[in-house]
C-alpha cells in the first residue's frame, strides 16, 4: 500500500520522477537520469558523427513540444526560489545577445574552418551583408525566449532582458586551436539539449 501511495505522490517529468519531499538518493537518481539521457556518451556520439553532416548542408533538427503551463514554483527543489528565479533572469541577459556571439564566433573561424563558420554565423556576400542565418544561431537564439517565458510563468510578471556586452578578443594564433575545441563541446552540449523545444 505505502508503494502505491509514493507512486501516486510523484510526477514523471524531464528528470524523471519527481517526489513532493525528495531525499538525497531522490535527487541523485534525477540527476543521473538527467545525465543518462541528455549527456551520455551515446547522445554525445550521435551529435559529434551528425557535424560533418551539418557542415555539408546545414539543417535544424526537430525539438519535442513542451507544455508551458505545467511549470510551477512548487518544482523548484533544493534551491532558493528567488535565487532560482533570479538566474532564470540571468540566463536571458546571457542569451540576449546571441547575434553578436555568432559574428565573434565568424570572425575567428572564416579562415581557420569556413564550413563551421556557415554552420555557426550563416553565409555572408562580399559585402558583408548576411545571406543566411547559421543554424547554430537559430536554435540558440530560442533560448533567451524561453528564459522570458519561464520567468514569466513562475513570477507572473513580463521579463525583458537587457542585453549583456560583450568584448571581442582576438587570440593569437596558437589560442584558435582551443577556440575550436572550446566551440566543438559547445555545440556538442547545445546538440544534447535541443531535443526540446517550448511552446
Amino acid at each position: 500500500m505505502q508503494t502505491t501511495q509514493a507512486a501516486a505522490n510523484t510526477a514523471l517529468d524531464l528528470a524523471g520522477y519527481a517526489h513532493p519531499n525528495p531525499s538525497y538518493f531522490h535527487t541523485r537518481a534525477r540527476l543521473n537520469y538527467l545525465a543518462e539521457s541528455y549527456l551520455s556518451p551515446d547522445v554525445l556520439t550521435d551529435r559529434l558523427a551528425d557535424l560533418p553532416r551539418q557542415f555539408q548542408k546545414p539543417h535544424q533538427r526537430t525539438w519535442e513540444r513542451f507544455d508551458w503551463k505545467a511549470i510551477a514554483t512548487d518544482q523548484i527543489i533544493g534551491v532558493d526560489p528567488e535565487l532560482f528565479i533570479s538566474l532564470i533572469a540571468s540566463s536571458a541577459e546571457i542569451e540576449a545577445p546571441i547575434r553578436l556571439y555568432a559574428e565573434i564566433s565568424r570572425n575567428y573561424l572564416q579562415t581557420i574552418h569556413p564550413e563551421m563558420s556557415r554552420f555557426v554565423s550563416g553565409v555572408y556576400d562580399e559585402a558583408g551583408n548576411r545571406m543566411e542565418v547559421g543554424v547554430w544561431e537559430k536554435e540558440e537564439r530560442q533560448h533567451a525566449p524561453m528564459f522570458c517565458q519561464i520567468y514569466q510563468q513562475l513570477v507572473g510578471a513580463k521579463l525583458t532582458p537587457q542585453a549583456n556586452t560583450i568584448t571581442p578578443l582576438s587570440p593569437p594564433k596558437a589560442q584558435q586551436r582551443r577556440f575550436i575545441d572550446m566551440l566543438f563541446a559547445a555545440l556538442l552540449l547545445n546538440g544534447a539539449l535541443s531535443r526540446f523545444t517550448f511552446g
